[in-house]
């Protein structure tokens, strides 16, 4: 809901405090959630490299947690709806180099 309403401070709190919490009380169902919501956070905030960490370690906890369902609709979206992640950012940089 925050992320909707663009409150990035506060959204990055609370999923700070959720992705803290699970580690803490090793409690993985949430975890992976909570990390594409982070991964969600970053690109919008456009922390593309930053992001696209978040999004190899969801990848790895779906299915480290076994969710399946939701990594196959993670990954049947995720290069048309964060196209940005798939992109060398690093060679856009670079300018006047041969």
């Amino acid at each position: 809901m925050l992320l909707n309403n663009e409150d990035y401070v506060n959204a990055e709190k609370i999923i700070e405090k959720g992705i803290d919490y699970s580690i803490q009380e090793n409690y993985m169902r949430f975890l992976p959630g909570l990390m594409f919501m982070k991964f969600k956070l970053l690109y919008k905030l456009e922390q593309y490299d930053k992001a696209k960490e978040f999004y190899d370690q969801t990848i790895c906890l779906y299915k480290i947690t076994k969710q399946f369902t939701a990594l196959e609709d993670l990954e049947s979206t995720i290069v048309e709806n964060y196209p940005e992640i798939f992109k060398d950012n690093k060679s856009n940089t670079e300018e006047g180099t041969l």
